[in-house]
């Protein structure tokens, strides 16, 4: 079994590390002192970091959303080129702001956006680099 991954992250900026060897020159570049290391998926606190998708992610998830009245996720996930793990963590987020609703249509769950999915779809269409 692998160990787990872990992250060297400094008090004062907050910039995080790989490697110790990072830290050392991190301290000898800015002279702070103080490092906690945690394991990926933890922060200080003991709990999961929050999921920040890039603008252009959401844009090529809520253009195809747009474009299709509703698609499975492998779909989804092939026509807005993201990978399908990212992609899931980004409909977990969609669907906790009420953007995205899941239905089953011939046994297949299939995305679909909401009403207010589709304002906010409007909205950061114009924002995509």
């Amino acid at each position: 079994m692998r160990d787990p991954l872990k992250v060297h992250v400094c008090h004062e900026c907050g910039m995080r590390f790989l490697f110790a060897v990072d830290t050392q020159e991190h301290e000898a570049e800015t002279g702070h002192k103080l490092y906690t290391t945690i394991q990926i998926g933890d922060t200080a606190e003991g709990k999961t970091e929050r999921f920040n998708p890039t603008i252009n992610t959401l844009c090529r998830i809520m253009k195809a959303l747009c474009e299709q009245n509703s698609m499975n996720r492998t779909a989804l996930s092939t026509v807005a080129n993201v990978h399908y793990t990212r992609l899931s963590k980004c409909l977990e987020l969609l669907q906790e702001r009420n953007y995205i609703e899941l239905v089953i249509q011939d046994r297949v769950v299939n995305i679909r956006l909401t009403e207010q999915g589709r304002e906010f779809a409007s909205k950061i269409s114009d924002l995509e680099i």
